[in-house]
């Protein structure tokens, strides 16, 4: 009896079309405790096997993060990246409660952001800005919109929308309900995009301005050798060493 009534909860809580307690809780933490617990440590991985793999030349201006472009013609390349991918899919695909125009699983969110960085990070930056642009328009209070709103910047900057990604990260260092991480990651990407548009005054003012941010959450040495490499473009030779 005991069996057959939690399997009757189960059958009851797999309906994706009602908007009920326990449906929207058994989604939400299959969801979490499944696909995307999995996609994510899958990206962790991406990351890592990015740090350790990846060799760069530090007598050039370092990028702001470690990236690897793929060949064009390596599109059937498997990694943690498209694998994190697929997860969010799944999750999406499997767990997503549309209900009269509204999405009911409250964690559907972060599939979509893990989604967009994934195929951020597979290079393949308009399917990644689409993921994006949906958490923008069906999300609005997310927890991470600032968050989104930076990682379209990044795409904009991959795909040398240089001045563009720069009018929207000042605008988006305007609003108060940015937090301190938020903050010193826009600086350090608005860095970035003066620095490809040979503005190195400008690159050197915020990404200082960032690193003082970031202190107050953690150490960043690459942000910190840039600073250093930057100073040394403008000849000044003891704020770089």
């Amino acid at each position: 009896i005991t069996l057959f009534f939690f399997i009757a909860i189960i059958i009851v809580g797999c309906s994706r079309k009602k908007d009920k307690f326990l449906n929207k809780n058994f989604h939400s933490l299959t969801t979490k405790y499944n696909y995307l617990f999995n996609g994510n440590n899958l990206y962790a991985e991406g990351l890592t096997d990015l740090e350790n793999e990846l060799n760069e030349n530090f007598w050039k201006l370092l990028p702001i993060e470690k990236f690897r472009f793929y060949e064009i013609d390596d599109e059937e390349r498997e990694t943690n990246f498209t694998r994190a991918e697929e997860k969010a899919t799944l999750a999406i695909q499997k767990h997503s409660m549309n209900v009269e125009g509204k999405e009911k699983n409250p964690i559907m969110d972060q599939a979509y952001f893990l989604l967009g960085k994934a195929r951020y990070h597979d290079n393949r930056f308009i399917p990644a800005l689409e993921a994006f642009n949906y958490i923008l328009y069906k999300y609005p209070t997310s927890e991470y919109i600032n968050k989104v709103k930076i990682w379209k910047e990044k795409i904009n900057i991959r795909l040398d929308q240089n001045k563009y990604a720069i009018e929207n990260l000042k605008e988006l260092l305007e609003e108060d309900n940015l937090l301190m991480q938020e903050r010193s990651l826009a600086n350090s990407y608005l860095a970035q995009a003066f620095i490809n548009t040979q503005q190195i005054d400008s690159a050197t003012y915020f990404l200082k301005k960032s690193n003082i941010q970031f202190k107050n959450i953690k150490k960043n040495p690459r942000n910190t050798f840039l600073l250093a490499q930057l100073f040394q473009e403008l000849k000044v030779k003891d704020t770089a060493s």
